[in-house]
């Protein structure tokens, strides 16, 4: 898979420009879904046909948006991230195709434990796995929780995000972004944007977390760090 196209595919939600070229990465987009959803590709490296012939049969129209003379010199890091959010948020697809692969569910993890026990997480040090969309490589993310403070550390410590929790109840929270220096998570979230998570069962040195995008449920495994 190219870069340009690793670019356009990974990198899932970041915000939209308000400008003239928001309809012509609508159409884009557009296109691309449609070519998602006929051809049934088995995994994202299958599709890249489909991102492919939706820039080159709009090539025109994007080098004289974006002021180039030739395809090559679009700048495409800029146009990937427009699509790829277009995409998050109007392509069911996509998000399939793009799903975290440790976030499969399980037959236990589909309903809350009645008896779930939620104290322990409300002030530990903890950390998961996930993608990441920048590399497509695993990554580790190191989660510290305490009172109202939610601190992400990514990349082994050199960026952050920032995010105030929000218990509802003994096991279902909210996160509210606050900020972050990260180079994908800043730009994919607003100061002040929620998301709801709930803890549906725990293991003797972890807790199992699901929160729901795109109508789709995706789990988070968050494990006990160990005392020093």
């Amino acid at each position: 898979m190219t870069k340009k196209t690793l670019t356009l595919v990974l990198i899932l939600v970041m915000p939209l420009m308000a400008s003239a070229q928001d309809k012509l990465i609508k159409k884009v987009s557009k296109q691309i879904c449609k070519c998602l959803e006929k051809d049934n590709f088995p995994n994202i490296d299958d599709a890249e046909p489909c991102f492919e012939k939706a820039l080159i049969l709009n090539a025109e129209d994007l080098m004289k948006q974006y002021n180039v003379e030739s395809f090559t010199d679009l700048p495409f890091d800029e146009i990937g991230v427009d699509i790829s959010k277009e995409l998050a948020n109007n392509c069911q697809k996509a998000l399939l195709y793009l799903a975290d692969p440790l976030s499969e569910m399980e037959e236990e993890d589909k309903v809350q434990d009645p008896n779930l026990d939620c104290s322990e997480l409300k002030n530990g040090d903890f950390y998961y796995m996930q993608t990441n969309p920048n590399t497509a490589k695993i990554d580790t993310t190191y989660v510290t929780i305490k009172d109202k403070m939610y601190l992400e550390r990514m990349n082994s410590g050199k960026t952050y995000s920032m995010l105030d929790v929000e218990w509802k109840d003994n096991c279902n929270f909210d996160l509210i972004f606050k900020h972050s220096n990260d180079p994908f998570k800043k730009n994919l979230s607003e100061p002040g944007e929620i998301y709801t998570y709930e803890v549906r069962r725990s293991t003797p040195n972890s807790f199992i977390i699901v929160t729901k995008v795109g109508g789709n449920e995706y789990k988070f495994e968050f494990v006990k760090m160990e005392s020093d």
